[in-house]
């Protein structure tokens, strides 16, 4: 990247019972670009995926639980955010009920890239 080199913000979502992408490609995406970030930062970020700056649970009303784990820069800017929702299968979290691979009991995928990415949209 040269000169163009930077942190790339990342936001995966991920079923814990998804039967056609495997969990574990989830934790790898996040990986991969923990590790692009790392190189893209000359190692100055260095984030660590088995323990992340924080890590929250949360419930769906009558859906399902989820987990966020969330590994900061040096600023303490959120750089990757992980979502794994407990029990989903291969779907859209948070979808509405008429679509095809969605799943209204989860977390709102929509809303939560939103804010992730309308906070990191200063970063440059």
């Amino acid at each position: 990247m040269n000169g163009d080199a930077r942190l790339v913000p990342t936001i995966v979502f991920h079923g814990t019972a998804d039967r056609v992408v495997n969990p574990i490609n989830g934790d790898q995406v996040v990986q991969q670009w923990m590790e692009a970030n790392l190189l893209a930062s000359n190692n100055a970020y260095r984030p660590s995926f088995g323990q992340p700056n924080t890590v929250d649970n949360g419930q769906v009303p009558n859906g399902h639980a989820y987990t966020v784990s969330r590994s900061n820069d040096n600023r303490g800017d959120v750089v990757q955010e992980y979502r794994q929702v407990t029990g989903m299968d291969h779907a859209w979290s948070g979808g509405s009920v008429l679509g095809s691979f969605t799943d209204p009991r989860g977390p709102d995928a929509t809303h939560a890239m939103w804010a992730f990415f309308t906070s990191n949209r200063t970063r440059e």
